[in-house]
This record gives C-alpha cells, sequence and structure tokens, in this order.
C-alpha cells in the first residue's frame, strides 16, 4: 500500500443545519491530504436548512440526499458511495482534530499498513454546562477485548475509528434494523476478525445535547442496547469470557453480569446471573467449581443490592462508593 491512501470521510446528517458546517469544516481542515469528504443528507425535513448550509461546501465535498431511514442507512450509503482505502465517520454535530487522519495513517504506516481497526480517545463536550471530559482506553489483548472493551465498557466512540474498506467486504455494513446500537454492533462483529489498534491520542470532541437520537429515543435506547449486550454475550467464545476473568470462565460471568446490572441492562444480567445459577446445579461439574460460582452468585447479588441502596442514597460515602465500582 501506498503511504498516503486515500480516507473517505462519512458525515451523515438529518436536520443539522445548527452543526453540520462546524463538522465538515473540522474535516477540510484535516491536514491529511488525501481525503474525500461525503456528507449523506438522510431526508432532513427542515425546508431545506442542512440543504442550503452544505451546498455551500460544493465541489469540495460530495453531498448525496437520501430518502429518511436512520444512520445506520446513510452510514452505508456513504460506504458504497466511497473511493477510499479507508472510512473515517464523523457525526454531523461532532469536530475531529486537525491532525486526526494524519496521525492515524503515520501510526499505521509505522506499522506497515497491517489489516487492523485503529481507534483514539475523545472529547465529550456536554453542551447544556460546558462540560468537557476525556475519554482514553486501556489496552487489552485481542482475546479479551470484545468482552471488555465493546460489551463492558462501552467507550469507543465510533468518530475515532479508521477502518480499512477490506473490512466491511468480509464482515458486512452496519445493521439497518438497528437506530442506536448499529454502531457497537459492528465493532463486536469487526472485532472477531480484525484486531482493534489503540492510538493513544485524543482525535474527536463529541457533542452530548438534548437533540441526539438518543436522547429523543430514550426508551428504545435502554432496551436496544440490552438486546445488543445479550447477542453478543451469547456470541462470545468461552475463551473470551474466560480472558475477562483473568483466567477462570467463572469470575468472567461474574464481571460481566456485575457490569450489565451497573449499565441498565436487566435482560443481559438476569441472563448471566442464570448462568451461574446452572454452574452451581450441574452435577457434572466439580465440588470446587460449583462452590466458586455459589460464592460468585452470593456476590452478584450484594452487588445488585448494594447498587440499589447507592442510587437512591444522597450520602456522599456511598455515592463516592458506586463510583468506584
Amino acid at each position: 500500500m501506498k503511504g498516503t491512501p486515500l480516507v473517505s470521510i462519512i458525515i451523515p446528517v438529518y436536520n443539522g443545519d445548527n452543526y453540520v458546517a462546524e463538522a465538515i469544516e473540522s474535516a477540510l481542515a484535516q491536514t491529511y491530504s488525501d481525503i474525500e469528504v461525503i456528507v449523506i443528507d438522510d431526508g432532513s425535513s427542515d425546508g431545506g436548512a442542512t440543504a442550503k448550509i452544505v451546498e455551500q461546501y460544493i465541489p469540495r465535498i460530495r453531498y448525496i440526499k437520501k430518502e429518511n431511514g436512520g444512520v445506520a442507512t446513510a452510514l452505508n450509503r456513504g460506504i458504497r458511495e466511497m473511493r477510499g482505502e479507508y472510512f473515517s465517520w464523523l457525526s454531523h454535530d461532532d469536530l475531529y482534530s486537525p491532525n486526526k487522519i494524519k496521525d492515524q495513517i503515520d501510526f499505521l504506516s509505522s506499522m506497515n499498513f497491517p489489516d487492523v481497526i485503529v481507534y483514539s480517545g475523545h472529547t465529550n463536550l456536554v453542551e447544556e454546562c460546558g462540560k468537557l471530559s476525556v475519554i482514553r482506553h486501556a489496552v487489552y489483548d485481542d482475546l479479551e477485548f470484545r468482552a471488555r472493551e465493546i460489551v463492558a465498557n462501552n467507550q469507543i466512540h465510533g468518530c475515532t475509528l479508521l477502518i480499512p474498506y477490506k473490512a466491511f467486504d468480509q464482515v458486512g455494513l452496519f445493521d439497518e434494523k438497528l437506530r442506536v446500537a448499529q454502531d457497537y454492533e459492528l465493532w463486536f462483529r469487526m472485532a472477531e476478525k480484525y484486531p482493534f489498534r489503540y492510538l493513544d491520542m485524543v482525535v474527536t470532541t463529541g457533542r452530548v445535547h438534548g437533540k441526539q437520537t438518543g436522547k429523543r429515543l430514550h426508551d428504545r435506547v435502554i432496551k436496544e442496547n440490552d438486546q445488543f449486550r445479550l447477542n453478543c454475550i451469547n456470541h462470545l467464545h468461552v475463551r473470551e469470557i474466560v480472558a475477562m476473568g483473568a483466567g477462570s470462565y467463572v469470575r468472567g460471568l461474574l464481571r460481566l453480569s456485575m457490569r450489565m446490572y451497573k449499565m441498565g441492562c436487566p435482560i443481559s444480567h438476569s441472563h448471566l446471573s442464570g448462568r451461574l445459577k446452572e454452574l452451581v446445579t450441574d452435577r457434572s461439574k466439580g465440588g470446587a467449581e460449583r462452590l466458586t460460582a455459589a460464592f460468585a452468585l452470593g456476590v452478584d447479588a450484594f452487588y445488585t443490592a448494594f447498587l440499589q441502596v447507592a442510587r437512591k442514597s444522597k450520602t456522599s460515602i456511598i455515592s463516592k462508593a458506586l463510583r468506584l465500582i
């Protein structure tokens, strides 16, 4: 591969006249020159306000309009239209740092462009209060990455990723039936085939505001995320759960179960608790393993009871303890 592969920056937008100009500007301001910027208008219904802004950037960008179908359909349209060797997603209300693409391409170049997916840190900007928070990642090996980083940690920002186009040929596109978990569902599938490599830089600023899909579809977000995680858990290999538990299958189940409860995923939590109960009653297992599972089940029950109390309590000591768990 040449040292300067073409990177396609895909910006899906729906009724985004308030932010889309800043997103486009941050894409066009990249210090890496071999880029194309494609804006996919997912059937905006704002009387042409979004179109009026985006059209000002033609021909520096490509602008494609489609019927409304959700962000997954817009991203998939962009992937089908892209000419680049790498895909980079930018939400219409987020921003790239000027060196986002260059730093990630340099990172890949230093490794002679292996077939990997790059992810990086990001900053969250809460617009209501102007609060900034920086999200960085621990580095996990490939065997525990899906269970820890995708299912349990829920911190990867899709707009930090740089994905080789060939990954979509092998794994497929975003699931268009999903409205809020379409990104993590795809990362989970990709992580089985492609290693994720972390570049420890903050490359994206993500806005947190009231008009986001997750805010508008709060109940659906909770239900879809829970169902997504249950599906992931059912597709984790035993060795991945063992890795999550630092060599122990029971400990891996326990850690996932506790995390699902804290994240507000009752279906996933109940499923994992059920697996521990099955181990306790499975006569084919050795006594030590059954005893370990019973102990883990007790820890899980204590943890859930503690969180219930902590969430209702305004006591500062309990609140601090909750943040540490």
